[in-house]
């Protein structure tokens, strides 16, 4: 049998996640966990982009992907098939999906990923 080998992780934390882009880590990387809350009183979204912070404009850039977070509440997962990203992890937290206006709270947000 074959063992895989062990690899340490690195965590992102934010307490105050708004609609600004904000840079989790430059480089390929894979996101193993999720951990968003709301403590607002209207749903948010966190986007997430494979991109550098420089080419991301919120409401206007594509996200990569979308996760809502419910009024006062949060999202929490760990992907045994990491999500993949080939330049980097940034993150905003709008008061729409696809959108630039900001959300009602501040999200908190925990990442853990492994490379960049």
């Amino acid at each position: 049998h074959k063992m895989l080998a062990q690899v340490s992780g690195t965590r992102f934390s934010s307490l105050a996640q708004g609609e600004t882009a904000t840079t989790v880590v430059a480089g390929p990387v894979l996101l193993f966990n999720i951990m968003g809350y709301n403590s607002g009183g209207s749903a948010s979204f966190l986007q997430f982009f494979d991109a550098l912070e420089a080419d991301v404009t919120v409401g206007t850039t594509v996200p990569t992907f979308v996760i809502p977070l419910p009024a006062g509440g949060g999202y929490d997962t760990s992907y045994n098939l990491p999500e993949g990203f080939t330049t980097g992890i940034v993150v905003a937290c709008t008061s729409t999906a696809t959108g630039a206006g900001a959300p009602a709270a501040d999200a908190i947000v925990k990442l853990g990923y492994v490379g960049g």
